[in-house]
């Protein structure tokens, strides 16, 4: 069986994995389609911290969820 994959991201920063892949998925939400992103890897190896990260460097998760509001409230204030 074969697999495929759409990124490896080795020595990036949250940032920079966010601005690669958690844009486009944002954006494959609101084009209508649903999103996942998998953080597959050896125990100690970050996934956690690329995810989540800390309160100085977001991981992808935070990161998306504010950009998501912000986008929520940009659509609100053109429909008024």
């Amino acid at each position: 069986e074969e697999f495929s994959y759409d990124h490896v991201f080795e020595n990036f920063t949250n940032y920079a994995v966010y601005s690669i892949l958690g844009k486009r998925v944002l954006q494959s939400i609101f084009d209508g389609y649903n999103s996942c992103v998998f953080a597959y890897g050896q125990t100690g190896s970050g996934k956690t911290h690329t995810m989540i990260g800390r309160e100085t460097d977001q991981g992808i998760i935070p990161r998306l969820c504010d950009d998501l509001f912000l986008r929520i409230d940009e659509m609100r204030d053109k429909m008024e």
